[in-house]
């Protein structure tokens, strides 16, 4: 059976493609201590983890 497999971490270009925004919204977040970063030489991943934390952080209605 062939299905994705979910990896935990993922580049920023990655998230892009999953979650949306732009390699520099996410590395503003990053910058600004917004969303916390795992650097493996000079690679940057973020956490799915992390990315779902910061998505529901940041949810707000606006009320008509």
């Amino acid at each position: 059976m062939a299905g994705k497999i979910h990896r935990r971490l993922q580049s920023l270009r990655e998230t892009v493609e999953l979650d949306g925004g732009t390699i520099w919204f996410w590395r503003t977040a990053i910058w600004n201590g917004l969303i916390p970063v795992v650097k493996i030489g000079r690679k940057q991943f973020l956490d799915s983890r992390d990315i779902d934390r910061f998505i529901e952080q940041h949810k707000h209605q606006e009320l008509s």
